[in-house]
């Protein structure tokens, strides 16, 4: 590897050949080689600026001989772009940034980006920029869907970090010195980037022509291949935007709550459960809508049932009246506040859950609506009733789950094995990723400097060019959703409401004892029926859907959904809190009392966490510490803290559940 500061490098020497093509190989033609650039900016806290002091810039060949470019300016950054273009003659070169909307929001100070030359997959978030018409940089981030750190040390640890730490906070300028040290840290972030690079291409057989731009994107283009016989099945299927709107409503993610009874305490001896694999355990085993959604005129309760009865998928769209829980010391409220239409009349909550109400309206889904039904008494009015037949998911679908399963299964753990094993775990996880993707998704344009929402085409339009060459429908992945919450309210109640704790999409927290036997039998029936298990290493089979033992835990503390604390048999303090960094948050508890001060008002302030502000003026040059320094575009990256905290009707909502253990005798 060659090292070199823009004014030196010797652009000349550099040579570009093209990368063959395939036959699926279209558009630009790509040279055979990746870039990775990344920036180090400084931030000046008196005007609430950042500024970029160094840029470092990889050009990874395949014969190994790879160039490193560190530049102080902008100026320099846009020579070596025109230098290296130069280079290409007509090619385009691919360069991965990690995080690319940082770079971009400062490059966006320094070039006047057209909107076809950004794509934006909302906000803020970019997922590929093109410059000069010659460069295509593209986030790694959402390639790898994990840090720098981890996807270097994972996919090439050999060009991970290693010499010394950078200070992200000194104060810094385009003249600052740096030594040897730093540099290779800035080195480390773009070598070691492109190798990473290099490594998953070669895990999945790709070029700069294949390569994905997320990590999605790999079982998409595989579950697009293995689907191809189902597409005009799957188009007869598709949604009408009726219909869609309502899936929109309906879909809901994993159930995740603290038992209001339990809120606060420390509770000691909790025991945990995990279902195996459970979005790939729901796509293999459970039944899916597999025919277009029918309007019904039977709208009524009975109307539901006998649908239901006739083995329907139910699409619910309802007013529920007088709601209440048929027990009033249910660990778990199902129904969520944040999934009912409007906001529900003379509702009581137990922090998003509704305890009862006069009225809600609602879209559920009749999985929802059986566990719902056992939960509340309501009175119902239908107001839409939508239905399809159920049936398995498509045989590719189910293949690709049992064969991410287990290669995962059995190379978990296997010496020289680790990417691939990652390679399957990531693929059998992504399928339910790729599922719930929202087919309309409004377009956002870049337009000087402003990004925008692309309104000119109406929602039903979107949706039904979407519709045009489909492999999924998005009601599957509403579906699997709902029957792991179904799954999930089975472990709950074998344990028992009395017992619960909390519970977290596909695990149980719970003390007392609970016998899994039986129901971990039929489940274990029902992945050899269908052919969903594997073995790993050493020869022990595992299968799909069981509720397998976690780890214990001697004391556990909980304020609410994400927001827990537990300490372990070996005395390990762990922490699990919405927006707080695991690691440094745990360690900063322990520091400070651990448990016992895990409560509202006790403020994480050392975890090494950072708030991002947007600054969209060019200020241009500003005389700091007696420099002029150019400000561009630019994001301020400022430590943040977090306070826990639980609001004043969830404090009322606890006290009250006292008063109600007291006077049951549990107290």
């Amino acid at each position: 590897m060659a090292v070199y500061w823009e004014k030196h490098a010797p652009y000349k020497d550099i040579e570009f050949k093209p990368l063959a093509r395939d036959s699926s190989s279209h558009g630009a033609a790509y040279a055979d080689c990746i870039g990775a650039f990344d920036i180090e900016t400084s931030r000046y806290k008196e005007i609430e600026q950042a500024a970029m002091y160094i840029w470092q810039f990889c050009l990874d060949f395949p014969d190994g001989h790879d160039v490193v470019i560190f530049g102080r300016t902008w100026q320099e950054w846009i020579h070596c772009l025109f230098a290296i273009k130069q280079r290409l003659n007509g090619m385009r070169l691919q360069i991965f940034i990690h995080n690319a909307s940082y770079e971009f929001q400062f490059l966006s100070g320094v070039y006047d980006f057209a909107d076809h030359e950004v794509f934006i997959l909302e906000g803020r978030s970019i997922l590929y920029f093109k410059m000069y018409r010659a460069f295509e940089f593209r986030c790694s981030y959402k390639l790898f869907n994990m840090s720098l750190g981890e996807a270097t040390a994972k996919y090439c640890p050999v060009y991970h970090k290693k010499e010394g730490t950078f200070d992200y906070t000194a104060r810094r300028f385009s003249d600052t010195p740096l030594d040897r040290k730093q540099l290779l840290y800035c080195l480390y972030d773009v070598w070691g980037l492109c190798k990473a690079v290099r490594a998953i291409m070669a895990l999945f057989n790709d070029n700069s022509y294949s390569i994905p731009y997320t990590a999605t994107g790999y079982v998409r283009r595989e579950a697009k291949a293995a689907m191809q016989e189902y597409y005009p099945i799957i188009k007869q299927s598709w949604p009408e935007y009726d219909v869609f709107r309502l899936l929109r409503f309906a879909f809901r993610g994993g159930n995740t709550h603290c038992n209001r009874f339990f809120a606060g305490d420390i509770v000691k001896n909790v025991k945990g459960r995990d279902i195996s694999s459970s979005y790939p355990t729901q796509e293999c085993l459970e039944r899916y809508p597999m025919t277009p959604f029918k309007k019904r005129d039977l709208l009524s309760e009975s109307g539901i049932d006998y649908y239901m009865d006739q083995g329907a998928a139910c699409l619910i769209h309802a007013v529920l009246r007088c709601v209440g829980l048929r027990d009033p010391f249910e660990a778990i409220p199902y129904l969520p506040l944040a999934k009912c239409v409007e906001y529900p009349e003379g509702v009581k909550l137990d922090n998003g859950r509704i305890l009862e109400c006069s009225r809600c309206e609602v879209v559920i889904t009749d999985i929802d609506y059986r566990i719902i039904r056992r939960q509340y008494h309501f009175n119902i009015v239908v107001l839409d009733l939508y239905t399809s037949w159920y049936d398995d998911l498509p045989l590719p679908i189910r293949d690709l789950n049992r064969k991410y399963y287990r290669d995962k299964t059995a190379l978990k753990g296997l010496a020289g094995q680790g990417l691939y094993y990652m390679k399957a775990k990531n693929l059998l996880n992504a399928i339910y990723g790729d599922f719930v993707m929202n087919p309309v998704r409004l377009r956002i344009l870049y337009a000087h400097g402003e990004f925008l929402e692309d309104k000119s085409k109406p929602d039903s339009v979107i949706l039904e060019n979407a519709g045009k060459h489909p492999y999924k429908l998005y009601q599957w992945g509403v579906w699997v959703c709902a029957h792991a919450r179904a799954q999930l309210q089975a472990g709950l109640d074998l344990v028992g409401s009395d017992n619960v704790v909390y519970c977290d999409t596909d695990s149980v927290k719970y003390i007392g004892s609970a016998d899994w036997t039986e129901y971990n039998a039929q489940r274990m029936q029902r992945a050899i029926d269908a052919g969903c298990y594997a073995d790993d290493k050493n020869g022990r089979r595992f299968h799909m859907g069981t509720f397998d033992e976690d780890e214990n835990y001697t004391r556990f503390r909980s304020w609410g959904a994400k927001k827990y604390a537990y300490e372990t048999e070996d005395g390990e303090l762990h922490i699990t809190v919405a927006g707080v960094p695991k690691k440094d948050g745990a360690v900063e508890l322990s520091k400070k009392g651990g448990l016992d001060v895990f409560k509202p008002g006790f403020v994480f302030s050392d975890i090494n966490k950072l708030e991002a502000v947007y600054n969209d003026e060019n200020i241009g040059r500003t005389r700091i510490d007696g420099r002029m320094v150019n400000i561009t575009r630019n994001i301020v990256l400022r430590p943040t803290t977090y306070s826990l905290s639980i609001t004043d009707e969830y404090s009322a909502l606890l006290d009250n559940s006292v008063e109600m253990l007291t006077l049951r005798g549990k107290i």
